[in-house]
């Protein structure tokens, strides 16, 4: 009775600090058109893979005393990462920590037996994280419908793995050492791709001051532009937002404006090659790069475009009142605090990028 009563209460304890999130994973769920499919989907998922796993303990035990010592440490560890991560603003690794330590602590009160038929559960609240979806189609360069064919792919492997640990005799030292290697080795290949990106991240270039240009319709310089009413499912996308559509052109050509003051909800605003993926568009390149406008430097991301038989190039930064930058990692890192816009600005590049960017350089030059 005690072990029927105790296991499901444990599960449910664990997972304070995930509990603690939900306020905000509820806001990016009913936001985000990105994400409310996963909430779905994997959520529903991981609740069968919950309630499988309440339904078959056999073999449970607190197990080897190195394992519940082993995933004490990693529950510790993972507490650490959750309060640095919620430090930063980092949602989703704070989000990522939290179902660790909930799965660690769970698997040292419970045994590793218990931790290994609950695991598919867990692995499947982490992919309805919110912001995978477009993280994954941002890194591996696909479009959000592949990047749910990814994690699609992940639930079944997921499944198919939870119903053959479940036919699992219960395990013994030897197994525990070789799972507790795995977990190691897991650990640090998800610090060292979190190295790799905060090098990548460092190696953009550095801050600017403020740069908050003003877009407003009519002739500039040599460019005639005009706003573009927005349709019902961009005013639905940036619901808390103010974002504005423009379009300038001259005889060379025509320059297409985002401009997005950020509202209450920081998931209104995705990388700018993952919004042109979303489009229609194949990113061909992509970087960061110092430009000079007016005598004056600025930082922007880049990306050359492709669509049918159309390139084009594409200008994005991210600016507060006080600085902006090119890296939309570091953006949504302060996002929590100040007076945020995002800019993003494309123009047909026929003649090559470099004309490309002497058009925008131009336009943004114009007065």
């Amino acid at each position: 009775m005690f072990v029927k009563i105790s296991v499901p209460l444990g599960f449910i304890a664990s997972l304070a600090l995930y509990f603690a999130k939900l306020g905000y994973i509820f806001r990016a769920w009913k936001s985000s058109p990105l994400d409310r499919p996963d909430a779905w989907l994997f959520g529903f998922a991981a609740l069968v893979a919950a309630a499988a796993f309440a339904m078959n303990r056999r073999g449970f035990g607190p197990g080897p005393r190195s394992f519940r010592l082993a995933a004490l440490a990693a529950a510790l560890g993972a507490l650490a990462a959750f309060g640095v991560f919620t430090a930063l603003g980092i949602n989703a690794l704070a989000i990522f920590a939290a179902l660790g330590f909930s799965f660690f602590a769970f698997a040292a009160g419970f045994g590793v037996n218990a931790a290994i038929r609950i695991a598919p559960a867990y692995a499947l609240l982490a992919l309805a994280v919110p912001s995978t979806t477009y993280w994954i189609a941002n890194y591996a360069g696909v479009s959000v419908f592949a990047a749910r064919l990814v994690k699609g792919a992940a639930t079944v492997g997921v499944m198919v793995a939870f119903f053959g640990l479940a036919k699992l005799p219960p395990v013994g030292e030897r197994a525990t050492r070789r799972i507790l290697a795995l977990a190691a080795l897991a650990a640090a290949m998800l610090a060292a791709a979190f190295a790799v990106q905060r090098v990548f991240d460092r190696s953009a270039p550095a801050d600017v001051e403020a740069y908050r240009p003003d877009f407003a319709p009519g002739t500039r310089g040599g460019y005639i532009g005009r706003a573009v009413e927005p349709d019902a499912a961009f005013r639905r996308f940036f619901a808390t937002s103010d974002a504005r559509q423009y379009v300038f052109a001259n005889r060379e050509g025509t320059v297409n404006v985002l401009e997005v003051r950020l509202g209450d909800d920081v998931h209104e605003v995705h990388p700018a090659t993952h919004c042109l993926r979303s489009s229609g568009w194949s990113v061909r390149s992509e970087a960061a790069r110092e430009e000079t406008v007016g005598g004056r430097r600025i930082v922007v991301s880049e990306a050359l475009v492709s669509r049918g038989e159309t390139t084009a190039l594409n200008w994005a930064w991210y600016s507060s009142e006080t600085d902006a930058t090119a890296s939309f990692f570091r953006f949504r890192s302060r996002a929590k605090t100040g007076d945020w816009r995002i800019y993003q600005l494309r123009t047909a590049a026929p003649d090559g990028m470099e004309n490309a960017r002497a058009r925008l350089r131009d336009f943004l030059e114009s007065r």
